[in-house]
Parts: structure tokens; sequence; C-alpha cells
């Protein structure tokens, strides 16, 4: 479906593009509006230790469905990390 030419800069499973790209795709076909479009990415730590989350923002709706708030799109195996992993 994405032909980059060979003098762009890609990267293979970059969430952001991945997201947006999946938005333009669904808006081609007038399948449902777009969703956030983005993972909102949350990264800390230090020298020793690192955290990355993505949280889930919202979907776009259709005449089929409902928009959804809180959730992740055009995801898959992730889901926000149960607040005891953290405390351990």
């Amino acid at each position: 479906m994405l032909s980059p030419s060979v003098d762009v800069a890609v990267v293979k499973g970059n969430v952001l593009t991945s997201q947006r790209a999946v938005d333009l795709i669904l808006k081609a076909f007038q399948v449902c509006a777009a969703s956030n479009g983005c993972t909102n990415n949350l990264t800390f730590g230090d020298e020793t230790f690192g955290y990355y989350e993505t949280i889930g923002s919202g979907a776009g709706v259709s005449p089929r469905w409902h928009d959804q708030s809180c959730v992740h799109t055009h995801c898959t195996r992730t889901r926000i990390t149960d607040p005891e992993i953290l405390e351990i």
C-alpha cells in the first residue's frame, strides 16, 4: 500500500506513522472518522531503568457504531500496564 521512494527516511513499525496511515486508508474508503491518530507515548526512566507505554485516546464514529473514548486504535498487543506492576 505504501511505496516510499528509495531516497526518503523510513522506519519499520513507527507507531505514529502507522496510526496516521490507517486513518488515511479508512478515510479513503469512507469507513469511519479518524482516530486520535497518535498513540500518546509516555516514556520515563534513567540510566538503569526505562519505561514506555502507549495510552489509548479515542476511535472515530461510523454510520454503524458510536465513537469510543479511552481506547487504543490501530494497535495490536498493547494495553496499559497494571498499576500493580508499576508499584513493584
